[in-house]
């Protein structure tokens, strides 16, 4: 038996070593299940599926230095240099577009079925492409079709143009059509810019940002840019994208002159420096989780091996009177478990209020739980291993001598 009667009256005498250790816990308990909640959350983020060639492709940005160049002049400078862009060695397609996955550049609009009904509005990002884009992005069509060459309309600067066809992401679908199939929502109608007909429906595709909510859900339209400021994105075949930005870099300006690449970067650095917050915090997150639970550890066995010293002569004389050491050992392990789930009772709780606070006030995730029961009870497993060592050093003293003074 496990004689849990005398063990609650030797926790009853000596209650400050008890009630330091619960408060240490359940404080421990409050913060490490909300950081878990972090971590997971930028995990979650860094975890995202791109849904493009990201590895095989970059975007570069150049900017038309000649001023008042009428929209048609830009616009046979932009044919140009796709043509260009797209016949160079290595280049499987180039496409100019706005938004570029992991760039931290781009348009966000609303999006509505219908402007009619008391519903709050879709945001999601904004994506100008023309014939080729899908190509050059490297994403799949899921339903329906692509963009003719004939709808692609050019964009001018402060020009109010609105095509009449729009590629929507598969997750901007779904959420806008929760009930239909992606063949059905095809031929639908919804505003964005202006009513547009649904045409097709693409795979996912990550969007210019790093916001979990709204990261997959893209509109694409079909048209070009005639500003003086443009974005290409290149996929290359593998392999051959440093040396393809090498070439662009040395021959584009060739074509036209007046003009300048401002930024060139390959996505898979894009991605990287994109997410370089969200893999800053998993690190600060976890490296403060293991820090605090190794301080509260250290301190727990600090004090459970001063309080089981001043009982040696109690335990002396229970080995006398014929308790193994794996008797005294098993009562001492049951003793600090019981503290212990008293600190993970009032752990619990203060976790989930702070929780809620921080959801509610701060935009914070909930808990989740199945990774909270798993930090509970490997938060119990180590602190219980705390016990062990000094619990194990008394148990084998020596009972004569313990009890030699008494």
């Amino acid at each position: 038996m496990l004689e849990l009667g005398p063990i609650f009256r030797s926790l009853l005498r000596r209650k400050t070593i008890g009630v330091l250790i619960a408060v240490q816990i359940a404080v421990v308990i409050a913060i490490l299940l909300n950081l878990q909640v972090g971590v997971s959350y930028q995990l979650q983020a860094l975890n995202q599926e791109s849904g493009i060639d990201h590895q095989n492709m970059f975007y570069m940005n150049v900017h038309i230095a000649e001023p008042n160049l009428n929209p048609d002049a830009i616009a046979s400078i932009v044919n140009a240099d796709l043509d260009y862009i797209r016949k160079t060695s290595g280049v499987i397609d180039a496409v100019q577009t706005i938004s570029v996955p992991y760039s931290g550049s781009g348009w966000s609009m609303s999006i509505e079925v219908d402007p009619a009904d008391d519903i709050r509005p879709t945001v999601c990002y904004f994506r100008m492409i023309d014939d080729r884009g899908l190509n050059a992005l490297g994403i799949n069509l899921l339903a329906g079709r692509n963009f003719r060459p004939e709808e692609v309309e050019w964009r001018i600067p402060y020009g109010a143009s609105s095509p009449n066809q729009v590629l929507l992401s598969q997750q901007l679908a779904e959420h806008l059509f929760p009930d239909a199939t992606l063949a059905e929502i095809v031929g639908r109608q919804v505003h964005l810019t202006g009513p547009m007909t649904v045409v097709g429906v693409v795979a996912t595709s990550h969007g210019p940002w790093a916001s979990i909510d709204q990261v997959h859900r893209i509109a694409y339209v079909p048209q070009k840019q005639a500003f003086d400021s443009s974005t290409y994105v290149v996929r290359t075949t593998p392999g051959k994208l440093e040396e393809t930005i090498r070439t662009l870099e040395q021959n584009l300006p060739t074509i036209y002159r007046n003009r300048l690449i401002r930024h060139i970067e390959s996505i898979e650095v894009a991605k990287k420096r994109l997410y370089q917050g969200q893999n800053a915090s998993v690190w600060v997150f976890s490296v403060t989780s293991i820090a605090l639970l190794f301080v509260v550890v250290c301190g727990m066995t600090g004090m459970v091996n001063f309080a089981i010293r001043r009982r040696t002569t109690h335990i002396g004389i229970r080995r006398a009177l014929g308790a193994t050491q794996f008797d005294i050992m098993r009562n001492l392990l049951v003793e600090y478990a019981l503290i212990l789930c008293v600190g993970i009772g009032i752990g619990v709780p203060m976790a989930i209020g702070l929780n809620v606070y921080l959801v509610t006030n701060q935009e914070f995730e909930p808990l989740m739980a199945m990774s909270s029961a798993l930090i509970v009870m490997a938060t119990l497993a180590v602190c219980l291993l705390a016990v062990v060592f000094p619990a194990q050093q008394v148990s084998k003293l020596d009972p004569a001598q313990i009890t030699r003074s008494v």
